[in-house]
């Protein structure tokens, strides 16, 4: 005689993971980003970068006048400078990095609607999509390619970047005109 097989429970999900599954297939219904919204969120955050940037090296001026009379200043004054930018740069892709694994997108792509999300899931992406996608696709094959993964977006019809290739990602506009 057969042995009765008592059926597994599934766990009950919880309503916050309900809902971050429908958020999710939401957004792989959204339509893509067009490539001009794209370039605005690009300039967007250009110039918030610019304002901060300006802002920590106006700081650092302002500390090279109050420790000018301190010798000590004096010698290390040119390192600090040519490491200055290298730090600006770096915290500029951390916080980018963090911003897109955490709400979807930089701060001009967030204010504009947009939001880069896995291709496959529609979920957020993760740490390594996102450092693969602004590391390597943006700095690295972006510069060396010099443009040419922009171009590419105009000729495809789904509307990828170079950067969205290498990352698995895609840009989706979730908030439509009013």
């Amino acid at each position: 005689m057969g042995h009765y097989v008592r059926k597994k429970k599934e766990r009950q999900r919880s309503i916050s993971e309900t809902l971050s599954e429908a958020e999710d297939e939401h957004y792989l219904d959204c339509p893509d980003a067009d490539l001009i919204t794209r370039c605005a969120a690009g300039l967007l955050d250009g110039i918030l970068i610019f304002l901060a940037v300006t802002a920590i090296d106006r700081m650092s001026k302002a500390m090279g006048v109050i420790l000018s009379g301190n010798s000590a200043w004096s010698q290390l004054e040119a390192t600090i400078r040519v490491g200055s930018l290298a730090c600006k740069i770096m915290a500029f892709y951390l916080i980018d990095i963090l911003a897109t694994c955490r709400w979807g997108g930089s701060f001009g792509k967030v204010l504009l609607g947009l939001r880069v999300i896995d291709r496959q899931t529609g979920s957020n992406l993760s740490f390594s999509q996102a450092m693969t996608r602004e590391l390597v696709g943006k700095i690295l094959l972006g510069a060396l390619s010099g443009g040419i993964g922009w171009a590419l977006a105009s000729f495809r019809t789904d509307r990828l970047t170079l950067q969205d290739l290498v990352g698995g990602s895609v840009v989706k506009k979730v908030r439509q005109k009013v």
